[in-house]
Formats: C-alpha cells, structure tokens, sequence
C-alpha cells in the first residue's frame, strides 16, 4: 500500500479536515483484513460512501459522486486493495487514495460488475464479504449485488458488515479530536442559538437558526431539528414546521456539527418565557438517569450495563422511557448514528475509543425532557465532548 514519493498533494496538508496521514489509513486497512481473515472472507466488496472514504482517503464531508458512477472497493485478506472508480474522477481519487491500484471504468449507469468479478477471482477464497446488513449503504444497487455473485460463480457471500464496524466503532486518536471539535462547536453555537431566539419566531425558524449558528463556529456541515407545541412532542423526529412557538412551550433542538466528516449529535432545549416547575423537574429528573449512564462507560462493562444503570434512575423516578427509540443511546462518528446500540439486551465489551450517545428520554404535553450527552470511552473513564449545559434555556 505504496504512495509514489513525488506525489505531494497526497500530504494532509492539501486537503485540510479532509484527509488523514496514509499511516491512518495503512492502519484502518490492516484492521479490516484482519477481520474479515478472521471470518473466513477471501475478499470484501465494499461501496459505502463513508467507509470508502474512511479506507482511501478520497471522500469529503458533503457526500460526493454519482449513483450513475459508483466507487466500488475490493479489500483482500492481505496485500493492496483495488479501487474501481468512474475515469471522470480518477484523478483526484489517485491524488488523495492511500494505495496506487485505482482502476477506472468508462461506462455510465453502473458498477463496473465483470471487473470487479476479475479482481476477486484473481484474489480467490471462498467466501466474498458483501455489504447486506449492518446500517451500511452500497452505492452497488440490489440488481449489481445478485449480478456480481451470479458472476462470480459459486462462491459463497457474507456479510462484511461485522468486520467494517468492528473497526469503525473504534475511533483513532486522529478521529477523535474531530469529534471533540465537532462537540466543542455545537456546544458554542447552542450558546448563540438560544441567544437569538425569540418568541413568535417558528419552528423552520429555530432548526434554521441552530443551523447557521453551527456554521458561523467553522464547522463542514450541520444538521438541526426543532419540536414544539404542547402534546405535540412525540414529533420529536418531525420536520419543523411553519407554525409560531407560543408562551410557555418548550423548544427541543437537536442537532450538531460536523468537522472533517465527524458528527456531533446531542439535544438541548428552551422555553419561551422561561420554564416552569414541571418542566424544570422532569428535566432534572432526566440529566440525572443521563449522567448515571455516563458514568457506567467504563472500558470492560458493556452497553447493556450503561442502558440499566440510567433505566434505574428512571425507574426510580417513576418514568417511562417514552421517546421510544429503542435504545438509550448509539454509536457515533462518520454517521450521526452508527453501531453499536446502547440497550439492556445488547453485551458488547465497551472499548476505549468507543464514542457513544447517551440519550433516555420522557415526553409529556409539556416538553420532550432529553440531555442527550456525546461520551468517548477511555481507559481512565468517560469524556464527555458535549459541553453545553442541560439546564432548560429561557427565551426572551
């Protein structure tokens, strides 16, 4: 996994909180062959845009590329992978890719399926690792997946899956400090946000201003949603809409920044007016089942143990877990939500370098009551990069 010496763009420096050093990537590979040698995979087809990104080096934080021309690549058990890209974008492919055998194909609408087919039977193995589960998106369609099997031959298929979040979930100490930016900057644009809001203003108004403030902080990108209107709380993954936030109603935000391709993602709120007791106590009633889960992130426990101990704080409070996500938290990273879950059934070994959500939540009329926090797992205990206050925010 060579770089010609004379090709200097290939440096960071030519693509700032775009790309890594090779090393990075050297070592991101080394780790997914690894795992798929250890299940068995000969040679993994993988087309995910973040992940092609996350091995290669060419990507950027705004997905980039054509469904009419998709990046596909080939990862062996040892040895180079091999790029499969449209000739319209081998250029900057093979100024910012980590490894030399990008390979280019000339036809529109489609993988290149009899190329790809040629490179893993030269590879061999009887197993090929394809991408069909796992929350990861093939750029391959349905049709490109079945196709390149028939091709082929009779070699068996797997999920590949597994061995990319067996890597991913575990964030270098380079991914890192963009998810602590990430958190640093929406943290500081929650400050502003809340600041320029206003009562009368709408919900499409709140996500819009949450948006901007991220943006005016230096991140790539920003995502934002706002809830609000009494009883309608269980919207809390609607669009915001047109609609005048009144007196007394509680504005849910979430949102966060992104920095180099890593998301932040955590929620804060406000009240028009200011809160009341109610809203005060079940918002404190939920930081303090948030923090108890923030606490149990320790290297060696597992997730489900972080899910009870903040469902025992609910419990004891008398609460249900009633924004029903299914999980009381989630992985974090190149996604907003990536593995692994954080549930009670779910015993996966936490491992430093795991960047987790913790996020239980309890709607009522009043307000959805929510402190989601954004923790990375190290050997000492957990770092929290989501730095804002919880407390409920008076707009004025």
């Amino acid at each position: 996994m060579s770089r010609s010496p004379d090709n200097l763009t290939a440096r960071p420096e030519a693509w700032p909180r775009v790309r890594f050093a090779d090393d990075e990537y050297r070592s991101r590979l080394s780790l997914v062959q690894s795992e798929i040698s250890a299940r068995g995979i000969g040679a993994a087809v993988i087309a995910d845009e973040r992940t092609t990104w996350y091995l290669t080096g060419f990507g950027s934080a705004s997905p980039i590329g054509s469904r009419a021309r998709p990046r596909v690549l080939v990862v062996p058990q040892d040895g180079e992978p091999t790029f499969f890209v449209h000739e319209s974008t081998a250029v900057t492919v093979r100024e910012m890719c980590c490894f030399d055998d990008v390979r280019t194909y000339h036809a529109l609408g489609g993988a290149p399926v009899e190329a790809i087919a040629a490179r893993l039977r030269e590879l061999g193995g009887e197993q090929v690792g394809l991408e069909i589960g796992g929350q990861l998106r093939s750029e391959l369609t349905a049709g490109e997946l079945i196709a390149l099997r028939d091709v082929v031959g009779p070699t068996a298929t797997s999920d590949v899956a597994p061995a990319v979040w067996a890597v991913r979930s575990i964030k270098s100490a380079a991914e890192l400090d963009r998810i602590r930016l990430a958190g640093e900057l929406t943290s500081r644009a929650y400050v502003e946000a809340f600041d320029r809001m206003h009562p009368g203003m709408t919900e499409q108004c709140a996500a819009r201003i949450v948006r901007e403030a991220i943006m005016e902080q230096g991140a790539d990108g920003a995502w934002s949603i706002a809830v609000a209107g009494h009883g309608d709380y269980v919207r809390v993954d609607g669009v915001p809409r047109n609609r005048p936030v009144a007196s007394g109603e509680l504005v849910f935000i979430d949102c966060g920044a992104n920095v180099g391709g890593y998301w932040a993602d955590f929620s804060r709120a406000g009240v028009i007016g200011g809160p009341s007791d109610e809203q005060l106590h079940y918002q404190q009633q939920i930081v303090e089942a948030t923090a108890a889960g923030v606490r149990a992130i320790r290297v060696g426990s597992t997730l489900g143990d972080v899910a009870r101990a903040s469902g025992a704080v609910m419990e004891r409070h008398g609460l249900e877990f009633s924004s029903r996500a299914g999980r009381i938290g989630h992985g974090m990273g190149m996604l907003v939500t990536e593995p692994p879950d954080v549930a009670e059934d779910v015993e996966v070994p936490i491992a430093a370098g795991m960047v987790l959500t913790i996020e239980p939540g309890v709607i009522r009329d009043s307000g959805i009551f929510h402190a989601e926090q954004n923790v990375i797992a190290q050997a000492d205990g957990p770092e929290v990069v989501s730095v804002s206050s919880s407390e409920l925010t008076p707009i004025t």
